[in-house]
């Protein structure tokens, strides 16, 4: 089952923006203007433009109420929303809403982990010479589903840390045909990760991700290095 694809985006995109008018704002918020960060109803502190921590409010003196997708992570005993962390990425990605990349599941893993799956449709517009998925967007492919499993596992992070992808390597074992997905895992425990960013360091993990056909033959292998870079 697919939750979450650009069609859908592009849905909850003109709900926002019809809400946004109705409450009188006619453009997103500027990055100069002040945002008040609220999490679970606890003010943090403030800073500019949009942000991704699990509440963000403008300040309740600018009249405007709740703005923006939440996000929700899997630390702590939370549970992930599929559909708000595929939502998120799509949106602020607009090149993978371009290749038309559906969000099969977005799930947790023992010990914190995180599993992200999702997958390139059949189209002449992302083929390569021979009629399969081409090399690029099979790249980008995995590259998102590591990114899905990133934004899931630190969103609470997310006021106080960029997440950014350092470096990819990826292996094209065999020729794929047709659909392709991506499953993507978390290289590391979250814990620890969290635990060198509270450290002041700038902590980095991998991202293991088996890009496969829709029958379960592997095609390609990916690793992509991220890291949290403290804001």
């Amino acid at each position: 089952m697919i939750v979450m694809n650009a069609t859908e985006v592009d849905k909850q995109t003109r709900a926002i923006e019809a809400i946004k008018r109705d409450l009188g704002m006619q453009r997103p918020l500027e990055g100069r203007q002040r945002t008040k960060i609220v999490r679970y109803g606890v003010p943090v502190r403030e800073r500019g433009g949009f942000c991704g921590v699990p509440s963000c409010r403008r300040s309740l003196s600018g009249g405007v109420a709740l703005f923006g997708k939440l996000l929700t992570g899997s630390v702590r005993g939370m549970t992930i929303d599929s559909r708000q962390v595929a939502a998120g990425l799509l949106q602020a990605v607009p090149f993978a809403r371009t290749l038309g990349f559906e969000f099969v599941e977005v799930a947790p893993e023992a010990e914190g982990g995180v599993r992200a799956v999702v997958r390139l449709p059949d189209s002449p517009a992302t083929h390569n010479h021979v009629g399969g998925p081409h090399a690029g967007a099979m790249f980008t492919l995995g590259e998102t589903a590591s990114g899905a499993v990133v934004l899931a596992a630190f969103a609470h992070l997310l006021d106080r840390a960029t997440p950014l992808a350092v470096r990819a390597d990826i292996a094209y074992r065999k020729l794929a045909m047709g659909p392709v997905r991506a499953t993507a895992r978390l290289g590391r425990p979250p814990a620890e990760v969290v635990a060198e960013l509270e450290a002041g360091e700038r902590p980095e993990f991998p991202v293991r991700v088996e890009i496969a056909t829709e029958e379960g033959k592997p095609t390609s292998e990916m690793t992509v290095i991220w890291t949290l870079r403290p804001n």
